[in-house]
């Protein structure tokens, strides 16, 4: 199998690194979502930029991944 479609099991420090990119996406949305105020949260726009720190965050976390120091 090719080594892009493997899953990469983390070590205990890669978790940790894995949790802090999270935290620090969940940091900004809701840092976005009191900026923009309630009603602009319910947008089609902020919909959007919710699914587009998903998807960053998604590559964030892969590229934490990847590294083998951060391996099993």
């Amino acid at each position: 199998m090719e080594k892009l479609f493997t899953y990469h099991k983390l070590n205990a420090m890669g978790q940790r690194k894995a949790e802090l990119v999270a935290s620090t996406f969940d940091s900004a949305y809701e840092i976005l979502c009191r900026t923009v105020g309630a009603e602009l949260v319910k947008t089609r726009e902020f919909a959007l930029v919710r699914t587009k720190l998903q998807e960053a965050c998604f590559f964030a976390k892969n590229l934490v991944s990847i590294q083998p120091e951060h391996q099993e």
